[in-house]
């Protein structure tokens, strides 16, 4: 329904409430009045808004609120009442022209607290707030109240910002004990077809407020203190609802202070229970502590551990017997491949869980005999002496010739006293009197290996995994040999099981690794290096090789991401080398494509190069050069910086932010650039210049004069540098100085016509003209086409006397254009007028004019009338005298030219009229009048006659 029509009807149902009397009459005062309160109203529909959204506001307190603004006889009370409708706004996909949804204010208070987004600051505004005439009629007056509804906030189910919304509210108005009270009765879409009356309302002041008022305009004054009283009215009840608000935020505190202190009573007390061991009481006790407070995370947390408690206590006991006869396995799988050391810890603790168990005290017993005895034998071998530890062994081999234990033991006496093939033989004797020793296999296989028998090595690590399948170490190990052994399947398979037994040894990932990507099998290579990285993430080699690949597939951001954790992790200098030739082939592109004016892939590779290496600041450097060529000079200033921070001696990029600040006019950190440039390279003769130009712009003219001395001492053989100087001191008025700095410009450029030019303007100004003229006339020798040395020179002449001279100067300036062209016309002018030659002064006069309008004044009228009648051109004058007339129509000159003007044109009777007018100025006498030549044409008009015989 069309908003407009929706408030009709509204205003008919305001018609039809109750049975209240015919509404009485209303004065301009009234409805100013009830204006000024729709209008703040709508103000604190606005507050009312930020106070919902703000997220520090507690639910109580916002509950609190949104009751009280449509609560009749509240304080906050803003609506009429609880029924009032509005139009939903708050889904931000709604589209203007669709059929709004209906919802009473109440529930849409609700809706914008559950979903708009909270936010410490206030992020509802309403703009352009206007007030329509007040309608009356009706059993109430009532106006429209436009505004612009802006939400600076989102809403919680969709992710998209909110548009600028036109609303307009409907505000009626009651009276109560004499005053206007005015509430919403409805907010709608505003209808564009159905724009807001606006009307101001003349206010009738009392007569005790009248003699209050000195200003005459009384009315403006009446409204000035009623807006003041009702601002007075809007600040207490600001101060109100702040005080309500402080109030409620300290009883609600109040209540949870005192729930928080029930509940830790019920949580000591099952504190209590708990360390008793009764898990009943305790879960009752921490329950009650949870339904007292709710948000309480403590008693929750302690609820759990007694779920927990109960929990391990009922299944400690099955666990226990489980754990006892999984470690009674393996202490026997242990002894049986001679794994003494291994096998004494797994049945020590089964002893510790079962202390009564007679087969486990046996089985520790008889390891604990057999280890005493072979440490006996072994003392020489801890102290070092491994050929004595050699004879203790082959002494008690005499005695127990096939005792494997003994054999292995010499065998390792063998292997420290670096005789390996002894240790072999005895690892080989060892297996022969038991098969199962997995020791011995390991040994010799190693040994084996070490003297480059691998097939034999090989059979050993398997025959020694078949005895330990759990071994991690043993099949990385034989992934190692198989490698050598060209077997890279049989490396990957042992590699596998090594990390299904030790899924976090990042080494392992990073060996499998190695060998897909030798086989170029890059996901499962990937794959690999990313689990090793997972792990330890210290791992520098392998986050190196996942850059690669990155790399090779052209992931350059990732690729760049990894190279910087290797290096962080400490990556070895010879594979960063490697990782700074990759960014510099991309910086060669980068330059190549530069070079060739391929700004996009220029721009793309020095973007790799940089991701490769973020430190590379080269990099940064050439990528703003291509931000700048492409136009992007704000882009270029962050590369040129990030380059700095990389390096903070390169003056390069110092200097080149410098210009790049200079080209946006920001002179002042052009400056700062320029200065730290040559703080680190003080030959940098670009510098120099450029710091000159900046602190030039700044008015800075005296250091800009400094810093080109500077750049003569690294160059003095550089005209437009003692140019730019000699600008300078002419900016400064120094035209002595001036002079010397240009003609240093021209010493090293002899043909240099803006020296000349600028030479012959500083001689002007210390009065020595002729020396003026020969500069200006060197200029123009050199450069033909120079309309401001010609004009320069023109004024040098006229101030030499020299007019005649001047004349054809003006002429070749003015055909050459020189600026500003009317002011070079009107000097051409006066020209004519010093040679006495009033027709060229007029015509000069006329083309300035007509360039610029500003020009235009009454001395200039006359002076272009008289030069008219001087050069007899009576029309010309005619029109320059009328002019005259028009900004002056009683000034005698002026009526006395026309006058002369008109007579020499035929027209006698007005010339004698204007000539009337300017003797009776008094100006003039009659006899002037009978002897001017120029009005000799009226000697025999009677009138004239008449006028001057009189």
């Amino acid at each position: 329904m069309n908003p407009l029509l929706r408030i009709c009807c509204f205003l008919l149902f305001l018609t039809m409430l109750g049975q209240a009397p015919a509404q009485e009459e209303i004065t301009n005062r009234d409805k100013a009045d009830i204006s000024s309160r729709a209008s703040m109203l709508v103000r604190e529909l606005e507050q009312l808004y930020n106070f919902i959204t703000n997220s520090d506001m507690f639910d109580s307190e916002i509950e609190t609120i949104i009751k009280g603004s449509f609560t009749k006889g509240s304080s906050n009370q803003i609506f009429y009442d609880r029924e009032v409708i509005v139009e939903n706004d708050l889904d931000p996909a709604f589209k203007p022209g669709a059929t709004p949804v209906d919802l009473e204010v109440w529930r849409y208070l609700k809706e914008l607290d559950l979903n708009y987004t909270k936010s410490e600051d206030f992020t509802v505004h309403f703009e352009n707030v206007k007030v329509s005439r007040v309608y009356e009629g009706g059993t109430y007056p009532f106006v429209q109240v436009y505004f612009e509804r802006v939400f600076e906030g989102k809403h919680k189910q969709y992710n998209q910002p909110y548009a600028t919304v036109p609303r307009v509210a409907l505000v009626r108005a009651d009276r109560l004990d004499k005053q206007w009270e005015v509430h919403i009765a409805a907010i709608v879409f505003f209808d564009p077809d159905q724009p807001i009356q606006e009307e101001t309302y003349e206010v009738e002041l009392p007569p005790e407020l009248e003699s209050m008022l000195v200003d005459s305009n009384s009315t403006v004054a009446a409204r000035l203190q009623m807006q003041q009283e009702w601002e007075r009215q809007q600040e207490a009840q600001r101060k109100l609802m702040n005080e309500f608000k402080e109030d409620m935020r300290r009883l609600v505190e109040k209540e949870e202070e005192e729930k928080r202190a029930v509940s830790q009573r019920f949580i000591q007390q099952g504190d209590a229970a708990l360390a008793e061991g009764d898990f009943e009481s305790a879960l009752a006790a921490y329950r009650e502590a949870k339904a007292i407070n709710p948000y309480d995370t403590e008693a929750f947390i302690k609820i759990r551990q007694v779920l927990d408690a109960k929990a391990t206590d009922s299944l400690r006991l099955a666990q226990a017997e489980d754990r006892f006869q999984d470690l009674l396995k393996r202490g026997d799988f242990a002894y049986r491949i001679r794994d003494y050391e291994q096998a004494l810890g797994y049945y020590r603790e089964a002893e510790a869980l079962r202390p009564q168990v007679d087969s486990v005290v046996e089985r520790l017993r008889e390891i604990e005999r057999v280890d005493i005895k072979l440490k006996e034998l072994a003392a020489s071998y801890r102290q070092g002496d491994y050929n004595g530890a050699v004879r203790d062994f082959s002494r008690a081999l005499k005695d127990d010739p096939n005792n494997p234990d003994l054999l292995v033991w010499r065998a390792r006496c063998y292997e420290m006293a670096g005789k390996a093939s002894k240790a072999a033989d005895d690892y080989s004797e060892a297996l022969e009197a038991y098969d199962e020793y997995h020791f011995a296999y390991l040994q010799r296989g190693i040994i084996r290996e070490a003297e480059g028998d691998l097939i034999p090595a090989e059979a050993d690590y398997s025959r020694a995994l078949s005895l330990r399948r759990t071994d991690p170490d043993l099949y990385a190990r034989r992934a190692r040999l198989r490698l050598r052994l060209k077997n890279t399947a049989g490396a990957i398979a042992d590699y596998s099981m090594a990390i299904q037994q030790r899924p976090t040894d990042a080494d392992l990932y990073y060996a499998r690794g190695l060998i897909y990507r030798d086989l170029n099998k890059w996901d499962e290579a990937l794959d690999d290096f990313s689990s090793a990285v997972s792990v330890n993430p210290g791992l520098a080699d392998a986050w190196y090789e996942r850059g690669l690949i990155y790399h090779r597939r052209g992931a350059i951001p990732e690729a760049g991401g990894d190279f910087a954790k290797a290096k962080a992790a400490g990556l070895e200098a010879n594979k960063w080398s490697e990782v700074e030739r990759l960014a510099f082939d991309e910086y060669e592109a980068a330059q190549k494509a530069m070079n060739e004016g391929d700004l996009p892939t220029a721009m793309r590779s020095y973007t790799r190069a940089i991701t490769l290496r973020p430190g590379y600041y080269e990099a940064w450097y050439g990528r703003a050069e291509t931000q700048a060529a492409s136009g992007n000079r704000y882009g270029a200033l962050e590369d040129l910086t990030e380059a700095i921070e990389q390096n903070n001696q390169y003056f390069q990029a110092f200097h080149r932010r410098g210009e790049i600040q200079a080209s946006l006019n920001h002179h002042e950190a052009a400056v700062e650039d320029f200065r730290a440039a040559l703080a680190i390279n003080g030959q940098l003769l670009p510098a120099h210049l450029a710091l000159a130009q900046s602190l030039t712009a700044l008015g800075e003219l005296k250091e800009a004069h400094l810093a080109y001395e500077k750049a003569w001492v690294l160059n003095d053989e550089m005209p437009q540098t003692y140019y730019a100087a000699g600008l300078l001191q002419m900016r400064l008025r120094a035209y002595s100085l001036a002079v010397l700095d240009f003609e240093r410009a021209i010493k090293e450029d002899k043909t240099m016509a803006m020296a000349y030019y600028q030479r012959g303007l500083a001689y002007h100004e210390l009065k020595q003209f002729n020396t003026a003229v020969k500069d200006q006339s060197k200029a123009i020798q050199y450069q033909s086409t120079y309309p401001e040395a010609y004009l320069a020179r023109a004024r040098a002449q006229v101030a030499l006397g020299r007019a005649k001279k001047a004349t054809p100067d003006y002429a070749i300036a003015i055909r050459q254009r020189a600026e500003p062209l009317s002011q070079v016309y009107m000097e051409k002018a006066q020209a004519h007028v010093a040679l006495e030659e009033p027709g060229p002064a007029l015509e000069a006069w006329e083309q300035a004019i007509q360039l610029a309008d500003s020009l235009k004044n009454l001395d200039l009228y006359l002076k272009m009338g008289n030069a008219g009648l001087d050069a007899e051109a009576w029309a010309k004058a005619q029109t320059w005298f009328e002019a005259a007339q028009s900004l002056a129509p009683e000034e005698p000159s002026g009526l006395y030219g026309l006058a002369c003007a008109l007579a020499n044109q035929g027209q006698s009777e007005p010339a004698v009229a204007f000539l009337e007018q300017a003797l009776a100025s008094g100006k003039y006498t009659k006899d002037q009048l009978w002897k001017d030549k120029r009005l000799k044409v009226l000697k025999k008009f009677p009138p004239f006659k008449s006028l001057v015989k009189a």
